[in-house]
């Protein structure tokens, strides 16, 4: 099935960030002022979940041509979630429903991860990140590192995750690793289903070109990032709160350019922080398998235990 473009209306016409922006807020105030719309959007929310699963399982009989094409929208799927994520944040009964599909996708992305591993290899080995459940019951944590083992999580990540590791209480390091995830999205283009940012369709091209993030090449990735740093922070990104601390420091008091200086040493540490993130090498490890029907069963059942059936 043919997937809309993510940056055009149904009548192929493109649509600018500004008036998706617009959309948005338009969603946002809707949302907050009626709650009776659930009623009319449960039914098709929980048709696309169930679906999709079992499109994945390769159960005979699901016909995608009964959801709507917007569901397919990266836009759509973006705003859906910025404007309920908002919304939760004031109205209860969103924050209960935006846990609640959560639960519902998770439970069966990893249902389906536990009956065929294989399938989600290729996903899991590129990334270093994989949604599941916290629970302070052992068993959660426990059926958790089972799956990653499972499904190979972060083998071929381009992100370091063995040995040193990076730190993102490291403001600097916490902004490339932000940059990186959203570069990388646009380098891998349609291989990828999350939503990309708005207005980031700009440095598409320019991401492509580039190979997957290594010590090596952590320059190549700092030019693409630091555009897209100045599009996120904006040309006066000094004077933002999040760096407000260049200021406070002593090394710049008196100085008759710190301005320039603070400018120079931010950019210098954003551009250290790809070569922090990179991955070393890729361990690669021998494939896990389940042994047998009866182990699959027992791992399924242990990682959705904890999950209410009724809501």
């Amino acid at each position: 099935m043919k997937r809309p473009s993510p940056s055009s209306n149904d009548s192929g016409e493109k649509v600018s960030a500004e008036e998706l922006e617009e959309f948005k807020r338009k969603g946002i105030e809707r949302m907050k002022r009626a709650w009776t719309w659930w009623e009319h959007q449960d039914e098709p929310v929980m048709k696309f979940v169930r679906c999709a699963l079992d499109v994945t399982q390769k159960v005979p009989g699901c016909e995608f041509s009964g959801i709507p094409d917007v569901f397919w929208s990266k836009p759509f799927t973006e705003l859906y979630f910025d404007c309920l994520g908002d919304c939760a944040v004031e109205n209860p009964e969103a924050a209960e429903r935006l846990h609640y599909i959560a639960e519902i996708a998770v439970a069966a992305l990893n249902k389906a991860a536990y009956k065929t591993p294989k399938q989600f290899q290729p996903i899991a080995m590129q990334d270093f990140l994989w949604p599941g459940f916290f629970s302070k019951h052992p068993d959660v944590a426990k059926s958790n590192k089972e799956l990653m083992d499972e499904i190979r999580l972060g083998e071929k990540s381009s992100i370091n995750t063995t040995g040193k590791t990076f730190s993102v209480s490291t403001v600097e390091t916490r902004i490339a690793w932000e940059l990186w995830d959203q570069i990388d999205f646009l380098r891998r283009g349609e291989n990828s289903l999350r939503p990309a940012r708005i207005g980031f369709d700009a440095f598409q091209k320019e991401a492509e070109t580039l190979q997957p993030l290594t010590r090596e090449n952590h320059r190549d990735w700092w030019k693409v990032g630091g555009k897209l740093f100045i599009k996120i922070f904006g040309d006066n990104f000094e004077d933002r709160k999040t760096f407000a601390h260049y200021w406070k420091n002593a090394a710049y008091k008196g100085e008759p350019n710190a301005r320039a200086l603070i400018r120079r040493d931010i950019k210098k540490k954003l551009r250290q922080g790809f070569h922090s993130i990179a991955a070393k090498t890729f361990a690669v490890r021998k494939p896990i398998t389940i042994q047998d029907e009866k182990a699959k069963v027992q791992k399924k059942d242990r990682t959705l235990a904890h999950i209410p059936k009724q809501h």
